[in-house]
């Protein structure tokens, strides 16, 4: 900024129009600066110059007022002699007078002026100064600002990557807990379920407390699509991936445990035309938990029959 190159390179993605502002406040700065320094530097010329003129004055009276004593001298013997007249005399010694006076006037004013040199030096640096300290205090206060700003960009960031959820997959949204914006959640709630696009499809099904203790890992299982009668466009079959270990309350109704059911194939014919089955779709998952022989469906309630009679007193 010194070297009187009022430009400077601005970050990438500024706003030209605030570059274009900035640029034209240095170079007014610097104007300003520039006009004062050659003010300054003007005034040390001057004095310099009046230096100059006062040695060589001095330097000439120095030369000449010696001179001027001695033919004062010299003129006050011949007139003790009665050589020449006491007005000669006179002249003589006003002219050494006038040189003397002359040269003491000139020293004096070489003094003056080294002194207005000194002093305008002063002045020079001083305005240097305080135009480099008041640049660095603005680059102090300004750069103190921009780590500021950069802090509370960064905690923007970290703010607005906080109120962003990104999913590990694509998938669709289902069962969204808050539908409004500013919205309370709580710790650990479930906000949402996201059901990925090109992934196996699963059932999510739940399994009656009664009929528990029959399902396991790897069954099984023939599923129905609510939207279209299985007597019609028929069943997909599956098998059951996991089965929870606790139960949960449902609203309406007992405790159930839910079991993770893949499905064979996520496509379904209708009218001859594959139709992709879209999450959320209701369904009726059959577990095949075992076969038994014709006869044991007869058999059963009686057995049951007995065991009961056998209990009562």
């Amino acid at each position: 900024m010194l070297a009187g190159k009022p430009d400077f390179a601005a970050p990438n993605g500024t706003d030209p129009r605030f570059v274009a502002l900035q640029q034209q406040r240095l170079r007014d700065q610097l104007a300003e600066y520039w006009a004062h320094v050659e003010a300054a530097q003007h005034l040390i010329d001057q004095h310099k110059a009046a230096i100059e003129a006062t040695k060589v004055n001095v330097a000439r009276l120095e030369t000449t007022v010696p001179m001027q004593e001695e033919r004062a001298r010299a003129y006050k013997q011949l007139v003790d002699e009665n050589f020449i007249s006491r007005m000669e005399y006179l002249a003589a010694e006003k002219q050494r007078v006038e040189e003397t006076q002359e040269l003491a006037r000139q020293k004096e004013i070489r003094g003056q002026n080294s002194a207005a040199l000194g002093e305008a030096e002063e002045n020079y640096r001083a305005l240097v100064s305080e135009f480099q300290r008041t640049r660095m205090a603005e680059l102090t206060d300004t750069e103190t600002k921009a780590a500021s700003l950069a802090q509370e960009l960064v905690k923007a960031g970290q703010r607005h990557a906080l109120q962003r959820l990104t999913a590990p997959l694509d998938g669709e949204v289902q069962q969204l807990a808050v539908h409004t914006v500013g919205g309370v959640v709580t710790p650990a709630q479930q906000l949402l379920v996201v059901v990925p696009y090109e992934h196996q499809l699963e059932v999510e099904a739940m399994v009656e407390n009664k009929d528990i203790g029959f399902v396991k890992r790897g069954q099984p299982v023939e599923v129905k699509i609510e939207t279209f009668p299985f007597t019609r466009y028929g069943l997909i079959d599956g098998r059951i991936v996991s089965v929870s270990n606790d139960a949960v309350q449902l609203e309406k109704g007992g405790l159930v445990y839910p079991a993770r059911i893949a499905l064979a194939r996520s496509v379904i014919q209708v009218e001859g035309q594959p139709v992709k089955l879209a999450p959320g779709m209701a369904v009726t998952a059959e577990i095949k938990t075992g076969t038994r022989r014709l006869i044991e469906f007869f058999l059963s309630p009686l057995l049951k029959s007995v065991q009961e009679t056998a209990r009562e007193r």
